[in-house]
């Protein structure tokens, strides 16, 4: 498992690079090519290993790519694109459970797409850059209006429920204790401070 971890983390960081490079300008881009020639062979390796969550993944980024290219104003579009590739890691864990693991990565993966791009939203105003949330709402200047602020609160406080009600099927052992609070506390809190500008700040601690 500790080597399956470790090929999952090598296929997403390489193609996070990928990304950086296709997306980037100056340093970032030349930092981001650098970085995917020292990972291309570790990602070969990890690749031939892992053919199907690579393909996955790969298929998961174009069609998020392309949402991107469309200007899509589908937040959830968008986000399922995303939420996919951490599902698809859940298909890693064999046994009974494992379309348990792959629900519960999905709610996550959907939650840290759409906070991400809550959490981006005056830099992404300002660069130009592509955030389906600002287009979901048509904000102004980067910025929500309470009650736009409310209706992401539920759809993220919803991601997070549904996580913790899949993690509340699968025995966690030792680690029940923290994933459930990660879930149950952690998540909500995090959003809250995200839509309030204060996740930057030190309003962020508990």
């Amino acid at each position: 498992m500790l080597e399956r971890v470790a090929d999952v983390t090598v296929i997403l960081g390489y193609e996070k690079f990928r990304d950086d490079k296709n997306d980037s300008k100056g340093i970032k881009r030349l930092v981001s090519s650098v970085a995917m020639q020292l990972f291309k062979r570790s990602y070969k390796r990890a690749a031939a290993s892992m053919a199907d969550f690579a393909a996955t993944v790969r298929q998961c980024l174009a069609e998020l790519s392309e949402l991107e290219r469309q200007n899509c104003s589908s937040m959830d579009a968008a986000a399922d694109a995303f939420a996919r590739i951490l599902s698809a890691a859940g298909k890693l864990t064999e046994g009974e459970h494992s379309e348990t693991v792959q629900n519960l990565l999905y709610q996550v993966g959907r939650w840290v797409y759409i906070v991400d791009a809550a959490d981006d939203l005056e830099d992404d105003h300002k660069s130009g850059g592509y955030n389906s949330v600002a287009l979901r709402y048509g904000t102004k200047d980067g910025v929500l209006t309470p009650e736009q602020k409310t209706s992401l609160k539920e759809t993220l406080y919803l991601s997070a429920s549904l996580a913790g009600d899949a993690a509340e099927g699968l025995n966690l052992g030792k680690y029940s204790a923290l994933i459930m609070n990660i879930l149950d506390l952690g998540m909500p809190f995090v959003a809250g401070k995200v839509l309030e500008k204060q996740w930057h700040s030190k309003a962020r601690k508990i």
